[in-house]
């Protein structure tokens, strides 16, 4: 457990992994609740939900794509790096909101991962898939790496060129305007 940091139940009493269990489903669906009421309060200060990302390594990615893929509005999109939903979500048959089923996915995994098994990642990422009324709009892309973060540039870019996709450009017209100023 060095260096194991997690958000829902994921270890027995005696610090096994706790795998497909009904806690951990409870535990994200608890999770869930309390992330949707930060994003309600982001969009009732502003915030367009079409500007909201989100973004998640292992567990992280598992609530990232749990969170955005129930959520209410349709975000700009989800990022999942080295993680997908839950077995034990998939095996519940629950559906995702209709807004979420309509969702912009990009999942990236390595080829060396000790974690969770490339051949578990592809196999999750098609159940996902098959849930989606857009599935288009859903990637899978392999990296040469373990269980990390972003660890190539080949990555940073795949991530870039997913988020440049889904963001505004800035209106340079805009921007000339004299009636317009820049706030530092």
């Amino acid at each position: 457990m060095e260096k194991s940091y997690y958000w829902i139940p994921s270890f027995n009493e005696d610090f096994t992994f706790l795998q497909e269990s009904p806690k951990r489903l409870q535990g994200m669906r608890s999770l869930r609740k309390k992330l949707s009421q930060m994003l309600d309060n982001l969009i009732k200060l502003g915030w367009m939900p079409q500007h909201i990302f989100l973004l998640g390594f292992s567990q992280g990615a598992s609530i990232a794509l749990d969170l955005g893929l129930h959520y209410t509005h349709r975000l700009g999109g989800i990022i999942a790096i080295s993680g997908g939903l839950l077995d034990e979500y998939i095996k519940s048959g629950e559906e995702f909101s209709d807004t979420g089923k309509t969702s912009s996915i990009l999942v990236t995994h390595g080829t060396r991962d000790d974690r969770i098994p490339l051949t578990s990642a592809r196999t999750n990422f098609e159940s996902l898939k098959d849930r989606m009324t857009k599935p288009d709009q859903v990637q899978f892309v392999e990296f040469s790496k373990g269980h990390q973060m972003i660890s190539s540039q080949p990555e940073m870019k795949q991530i870039l060129e997913f988020l440049s996709t889904k963001l505004r450009l800035r209106d340079i017209t805009l921007e000339s305007r004299s009636d317009v100023f820049e706030v530092k």
